[in-house]
């Protein structure tokens, strides 16, 4: 925006670009608006494919010219032009042309000789991108803007303002995929939703109640087919009933300059998946609108020539008759989708091979696929109840009852039925007894606390199956992070991978970037997640993309690098769903408590009550994830409610309750934060012997820096600053040093200076925020607030001293605290910092 309106000042034109239905029209009033708000005069102009023919019906329309007389076309166009110069006399002013590419050229002619000659008067126009001859159609020099899709974050915003309340997120992630996370049909399907009850509110939260696909909204998609002719229109209505297949074998059935005009205007996604090149429509809702048409013959005569093609060795990634749902990338939204029919793709290959051939292979198969394509409970209920033939091998059998274990403690909350179930099943000899009792150890584990000898539990042999071995391994991983032995989590990690080379299957593992963190190694456990997360993209992994998601939004934030966390957000929340296995859980309790945690502190209240919602919803509140941010972010919304003393009393607790249960690390973690919101050197000193068995420099570094902020502590702040940007937490070095600064001599301040310089300078492309748990205002106590308002309304110390009957000698040891814990140089600086915080 700000590119625009200095656009404009400069006396250049501006064009909006989008494609169809990304909002143009919306975001051209946003601009309006803004214009106004600099003091310009702005003016609408509608373009309407009505009436191109009829010369100046856009200008007589909008009121800027009235009725032209006869004559010929040029004393016509003086006319207008005349008109124009009288109606427009403001010294700035914009005029605002929406489609201008369906503008009549008269108009079009006048607008533009009376801009040439009133250097003042400047237009910002919006058109379609259409990949045709109307691309180059009244083009204007100047400023060009291409409109980027919504972000899901975007998208929750401007939903919530249409309805007036929040959306569930299953039907918000619905939204942004079937929209391709374009503005305008985003608000049609919500507007035609809402009309006919397939959303209605539910306390304070609208809800779907049916498929979100409605036949009003079919003149939606119908504008945006319009300028298609025969061919392309039999193109896009095929490769809607195709789904997202591979590009080769549609390429039998449309030809390549088909398709190239299609991408041209925006109605299909070209992507790389698993080495091959697929292609789908776009917006996917033109897949819903397609086989809802009446056409029932046409149809049918088009499903017959995909099918016969995906039968020649093709391959789709959606079934024809499946219902489906700050990364500022275009891609977030097809990402959704990608995951999403791939998830309904297998589901419905594997359930068609359980119904044909009830097994326990089939079963296993079955249910992993329907939980992954987010099917009801009941269906998968009725999978685990279901009488198998005899002669099931009886390795699949065991499985099949562990995960049914798993079923009932994670999708039903019940965990003591799943141990009991674990315990009364009668396996047939020590190895299956040995994995149900591992399974067991992982369920514990993942729900409650860590398991009394679960190394000896967890500790394979070679005759367990190589895949249970490496789940068990796995889990042995997982316990050791979060009882804070980083070093054995890491050589077990090793050992995983061994096993899963031998199967031939190997996948790059979040935990290990999990060990990189403890290890205060984060530089590689970035590098080693971003892997991760662009390998399950690849290969179309939901449940890998999520925990990689989960440890790399956790690596960002602790590194102070929460622009660069929200963008992972972007791309992964619209996957995250109320989990119902164990991987899941840890990973959305992670991504969802990050998530809160990050909105808490951007001051997104009510954003961050609603992550917090959806972690509770899915009953998985005290479920033990690795880094317990849930807490952090409940304790941050205190303390944006000015509780302190409660926050800081909440995450003691809490920290406390972990540490007892075994998980040692989120325990330490929330401790030390406890002290980091509420200063307390006797806490402090207490935890000096859990920091040390913990042997994480992850974690030494933080103590380091809070020893520092205690006002008796002696510590150098250059080496704490030092050991606590190698261990990835660059933002709390920058931190230490800013209060270094505040509080040295001016000899020392400028040594102080250089390091804090040095370090950004390292990391110049990145944008770090200095206090990683809560912003800088929640640091002072009631006092020190009442001082520092007083400092930026401009009062001098003894008028703030007579104002609050305070001493000016204690209102001078206010502002040297003040100055120290804003990490500023002296009073004059105080007044800009709190306004800042308060922007």
């Amino acid at each position: 925006m700000k590119r625009i309106v200095a656009a404009l000042a400069q006396g250049r034109d501006v064009e909006l670009i989008g494609a169809p239905g990304s909002g143009r029209t919306t975001f051209l009033g946003i601009v309006a608006k803004a214009l106004e708000d600099e003091h310009w005069t702005t003016h609408q102009i509608h373009g309407r494919e009505a009436y191109r023919a009829v010369p100046f019906a856009a200008l007589s329309l909008s009121g800027l010219v009235g009725e032209v007389s006869g004559g010929s076309a040029n004393s016509q166009l003086f006319e207008a032009v005349d008109y124009l110069a009288r109606h427009i006399d403001s010294a700035r002013t914009a005029i605002l042309i929406d489609n201008v590419d369906q503008l009549d050229d008269a108009s079009w002619a006048a607008l533009v000789a009376h801009t040439a000659s009133q250097p003042n008067t400047r237009i910002v126009a919006s058109r379609a991108r259409t990949g045709g001859a109307e691309d180059l159609k009244h083009r204007l020099p100047g400023l060009t803007v291409e409109l980027p899709p919504l972000t899901y974050r975007e998208l929750r915003a401007s939903v919530e303002q249409r309805l007036g309340a929040p959306l569930d997120d299953v039907s918000l992630g619905l939204i942004f995929a079937r929209s391709g996370a374009s503005a305008g049909l985003a608000h049609d399907v919500l507007d035609a939703a809402v009309l006919n009850g397939q959303l209605r509110k539910e306390g304070n939260e609208w809800v779907a109640q049916s498929g979100l696909w409605s036949e009003e909204l079919a003149g939606s998609i119908e504008a945006l087919l319009a300028r298609l002719d025969t061919a392309e229109r039999d193109a896009i209505e095929i490769l809607a009933i195709a789904g997202v297949s591979d590009l080769d074998t549609m390429l039998e059935l449309v030809s390549w300059s088909v398709v190239e005009v299609l991408e041209a205007r925006g109605l299909v996604r070209v992507h790389p998946v698993k080495g091959r090149l697929r292609i789908g429509a776009h917006p996917p809702i033109l897949e819903d609108y397609f086989r809802h048409l009446p056409t029932l013959a046409r149809r049918s005569h088009l499903s017959g020539l995909v099918a016969k093609a995906l039968g020649n060795g093709g391959d789709t990634l959606m079934n024809v008759a499946s219902n489906v749902d700050e990364a500022p990338t275009p891609e977030n939204a097809v990402i959704a989708r990608l995951f999403q029919e791939q998830a309904n793709t297998r589901m419905q290959v594997a359930r068609s091979d359980w119904s044909l051939a009830p097994s326990a292979q089939t079963a296993l198969a079955a249910i992993r696929t329907m939980i992954s394509a987010e099917l009801p409970d009941a269906e998968i209920d009725a999978v685990f109840a279901t009488e198998l033939p005899s002669g099931q091998d009886k390795s699949t059998v065991t499985q099949l009852s562990l995960r049914r274990a798993e079923w009932l403690a994670y999708a039903h909350g019940d965990l003591a039925a799943a141990l009991d179930l674990l315990d009364r099943t009668r396996f047939s000899d020590s190895r299956e007894a040995r994995m149900a009792d591992a399974a067991a150890v992982s369920i514990e584990h993942g729900l409650s606390r860590v398991p009394v000898g679960y190394a000896e539990r967890l500790e394979v042999s070679a005759d367990i199956p190589a895949e249970v071995q490496v789940r068990m391994l796995r889990t042995l991983a997982s316990i050791q992070t979060s009882s804070g032995d980083f070093r054995g989590a890491s050589q077990t990690i090793s050992r995983a991978e061994g096993t899963m080379r031998e199967l031939e299957d190997f996948a790059i593992d979040s935990l290990r970037g999990v060990a990189h963190i403890g290890l205060g190694e984060s530089a590689e456990a970035i590098r080693w997640a971003r892997r991760g997360f662009s390998q399950a993209i690849t290969t179309l992994d939901v449940d890998s993309l999520r925990s990689h998601a989960a440890v790399l939004i956790y690596a960002l934030e602790t590194d102070g690098r929460y622009a660069e966390a929200e963008n992972v957000l972007a791309t992964v929340l619209p996957l995250t769903y109320p989990p119902r296995t164990v991987a899941a859980t840890a990973s959305n309790v992670a991504i969802l408590g990050c998530a809160a945690l990050i909105a808490a502190r951007r001051g997104r209240t009510s954003q961050a009550q609603r992550h917090l919602d959806s972690v509770r919803h899915g009953g998985r509140v005290d479920a033990p994830a690795l880094h317990q941010s849930v807490i952090e972010a409940e304790a941050q919304l205190l303390i944006s409610a000015n509780h302190r003393d409660t926050a800081a009393a909440l995450l003691w607790e809490r920290g406390g309750d972990l540490s007892q249960r075994g998980f040692s690390f989120a325990g330490t973690l929330l401790k030390l934060g406890s002290i980091e919101v509420l200063a307390d050197s006797t806490k402090l000193a207490e935890m000096s012997a859990d920091v040390e068995a913990l042997d994480s420099r992850f974690v030494e570094t933080y103590y380091s820096a809070l020893r520092y902020f205690d006002e008796e502590s002696d510590v150098d702040p250059v080496s704490v600053a030092q050991d606590a940007v190698e261990a990835g937490r660059t933002g709390l070095a920058l931190s230490v040093l800013e209060h270094a600064i505040a509080a040295a001599r001016a000899e020392d301040a400028d040594v102080l200076r250089a390091v804090r310089d040095r370090i950004r300078a390292e990391h110049a492309d990145v944008v770090f925020e200095v206090r990683r748990f809560q912003p800088d205002r929640a640091r002072l106590t009631d006092r020190e607030a009442e001082v520092a308002q007083l400092v930026v309304a401009g009062h001098s110390n003894a008028e703030i001293a007579t104002r609050l009957v305070l001493s000016v000698r204690t209102v001078e040891s206010h502002i040297r605290r003040l100055t120290r814990k804003l990490g500023v140089a002296g009073r004059h600086e105080v007044r800009d910092a709190i306004q800042k915080l308060q922007a």
